[in-house]
């Protein structure tokens, strides 16, 4: 029943694949003073309201105006606070204009401190400064005003500071703060049937599925101790301060937003290059575990690299060599997180 578990998770990751002033943005780790909560039932209806906006069949939905090339996440998470803070980029590319403003998804449990924009490219970590412009959040909607209108084949990166307490809708979907047997942090997160909204903001693929991401850089900072994994090829660890550690990822290969996902915990890495015979090889495997069920993990997962052969005899070879196969120990069902399976 495990391997038929894996076998599915597996199976639909390989099925993601793509048929004003000036301020400096960094990661940062100094929690905002102001975090906004809103109830549950608050949201559900926020949502609701915004769904049957966007059934209007008088309306455009203004994010058919633009098209994500890229993402990138610098988020800081304390699990003692259950607070996630930080700054998030957006990349894109306008395909219908003039556009003055641009449309993102954001849960109004978050609060918005500032937004900025840019005409720079986006990489993994450089500091990027932007001009601050003003916006409106409400509905789960963030409306940003740009400095000038852009035309068809215009690009702008927007960047948005903001802060809140993720939530939780039920067993599957949200951000799960939950608690090892030794009573350390475990966090993991599930948005599928929400939206990538949930947690943080972009064009989420649950209303633009058809738009994904070329790239997306993840920077998750948190308490040392703890290891915090991402989607992607890991590009390695930093302390921005004492007591605080930063992994850092690049996915480079389109992907839906609910695909892309934060997991915390105090994890065991499992790490080993799997020879395929289908495609480049070999592809790093790296496995992420609890410290607790590192024996039955090495015992369970000692035949991966057949069952990734097994699958390319079907379906083709592994679609993410540049990145790895991933798969992380969470503390709910599983989902099919793109080069990170929650198992």
């Amino acid at each position: 029943m495990a391997h038929r578990t894996l076998l599915t998770a597996i199976a639909c990751t390989a099925a993601l694949l793509p048929v004003g002033k000036v301020v400096a943005h960094a990661q940062t780790t100094n929690a905002p003073q102001e975090v906004r909560q809103v109830s549950r039932t608050q949201r559900q209806g926020e949502r609701s309201a915004k769904e049957s906006q966007l059934e209007q069949p008088a309306q455009l939905d203004p994010r058919d105006f633009y098209d994500v090339s890229a993402y990138r996440l610098d988020l800081t998470l304390d699990p003692e606070r259950e607070l996630l803070f930080g700054t998030a980029f957006t990349a894109a590319r306008i395909v219908r204009g003039p556009l003055k403003s641009i449309a993102l998804d954001l849960s109004n449990d978050f609060s918005v401190q500032r937004v900025g924009v840019t005409d720079s490219a986006l990489d993994g970590r450089s500091k990027i400064e932007t001009r601050e412009v003003s916006f409106r959040h409400a509905l789960d909607s963030l409306e940003v005003d740009l400095p000038a209108a852009l035309g068809e084949g215009d690009t702008v990166t927007l960047a948005i500071r903001y802060s809140g307490h993720p939530q939780v809708l039920d067993e599957f979907t949200g951000i799960h703060f939950e608690r090892t047997e030794s009573g350390q942090a475990w966090i993991n997160t599930s948005v599928q049937n929400f939206g990538s909204h949930m947690w943080w903001p972009g064009k989420a693929s649950l209303f633009n599925p058809e738009d994904k991401p070329e790239r997306v850089f993840l920077n998750y900072t948190v308490p040392s101790g703890l290891v915090a994994v991402g989607n992607g090829k890991f590009m390695g660890k930093s302390s921005p301060r004492p007591g605080w550690d930063s992994f850092h990822w690049d996915h480079p290969y389109a992907l839906e937003t609910y695909a892309i996902s934060l997991n915390v915990g105090p994890f065991v890495t499992i790490e080993s290059p799997l020879e395929l015979n289908e495609g480049p090889s070999p592809v790093t495997s790296m496995i992420f575990v609890l410290p607790e069920d590192e024996e039955k993990a090495r015992l369970q997962f000692s035949d991966l690299n057949y069952l990734i052969d097994t699958f390319a005899q079907y379906f083709g070879p592994w679609p993410f060599p540049e990145a790895k196969v991933g798969i992380v120990q969470t503390n709910f069902w599983g989902m099919e997180h793109s080069t990170a399976i929650a198992y």
